[in-house]
């Protein structure tokens, strides 16, 4: 009835202030501001006024956070493939990429390997939740939260080795 039509209506215009992200399943669930996310990135970051947003990517909505690539053409301040780790509405563990973000700044400059961040937005009013900008990594994924993977003698030693530098890394108290 009217709260059906209601609801359409106001994802629809959310819609249309905003790129869908179709790519990965239900087109209106997922919107993304490129004039919002660009104005940030001059105004908050100072970055090049000539930076165009080339292509946007829902990556995982996840269970937390959402995962959105970005590439970026005439960036002179961020690599050319960004990535945002973005506050969801609903979140299951009640973290914020707020609470991440220093830690994850100072676990990067110990050598840690985990992609670079470069900025935190906090207000939730560029996009729609707080986010962290990151450069870009590729990989794969070798299990998930609901099958383990296959036995790997190499990359659980390579798990091994990265988790006793995260554990030797020095925490501000």
């Amino acid at each position: 009835g009217a709260f059906a039509r209601a609801c359409e209506d106001a994802i629809a215009a959310e819609i249309r202030q905003g790129e869908t992200l179709a790519a990965c399943g239900d087109p209106q669930s997922e919107v993304f501001d490129r004039l919002a996310f660009r104005n940030y990135l001059i105004g908050k970051l100072g970055e090049d006024p000539a930076v165009e947003i080339a292509n946007v990517t829902l990556a995982s909505r996840g269970f937390s956070k959402r995962t959105v690539l970005v590439d970026l053409r005439n960036s002179g301040v961020l690599p050319a493939e960004i990535a945002l780790r973005i506050d969801r509405t609903f979140n299951f563990l009640g973290t914020t990429v707020s609470d991440e973000f220093a830690p994850l700044v100072a676990l990067h400059d110990a050598g840690i390997r985990l992609p670079k961040p470069y900025a935190l937005e906090p207000t939730g009013k560029v996009l729609d939740g707080p986010f962290i900008v990151f450069e870009k990594k590729t990989g794969g994924l070798v299990g998930n939260n609901f099958q383990a993977p296959s036995r790997n003698p190499a990359l659980a030693a390579d798990v091994a080795r990265c988790l006793a530098q995260v554990h030797r890394t020095p925490i501000a108290v």
